[in-house]
C-alpha cells in the first residue's frame, strides 16, 4: 500500500500543474485576443475569467500543500511522543525496585 502522504502531495502537485498550465493557455489566449483586435475583444473577459479561476486553484492547492504539511509534523510529532512515552514505560514495566534490592543483596 502507497504512503497515504504521498497520494496525496503527488495529487496536490497534478492539479498545480494543471492550474497552472490552464494559466499560461489563459494568457496566450488573452494575448492573441488582444492581437485580434476587435474580433478578439470578446474572448478577453473568458481569458480573464479563466486566469481568475486558475489563480485561485494554485492558492487553495498552496493552502492545502501547507495544510498537509502541517498535519504529517503533528503526527511526526505524536508518533514521537508516543514512542517515548512507551519507552518510558518499559523501563518502569521491568523488574520492580523490590527485585532490584533483593538482587543485590543476594550477590
Amino acid at each position: 500500500m502507497k504512503n497515504p502522504s504521498a497520494i496525496v502531495a503527488a495529487d496536490l502537485h497534478h492539479v498545480g500543474a494543471t492550474a497552472e498550465s490552464v494559466s499560461l493557455a489563459a494568457k496566450n489566449a488573452g494575448l492573441i485576443a488582444a492581437r485580434a483586435s476587435e474580433h478578439g475583444r470578446a474572448f478577453e473577459p473568458i481569458a480573464s475569467y479563466i486566469d481568475a479561476i486558475t489563480s485561485s486553484t494554485q492558492k487553495g492547492t498552496a493552502e492545502v500543500e501547507a495544510l498537509a504539511l502541517e498535519l504529517a509534523r503533528a503526527a511526526t510529532r505524536y508518533l514521537r511522543a508516543l514512542y517515548a512515552q512507551r519507552r518510558y514505560q518499559r523501563v518502569f514495566d521491568g523488574p520492580r525496585p523490590a527485585h532490584f534490592v533483593a538482587s543485590a543483596l543476594e550477590q
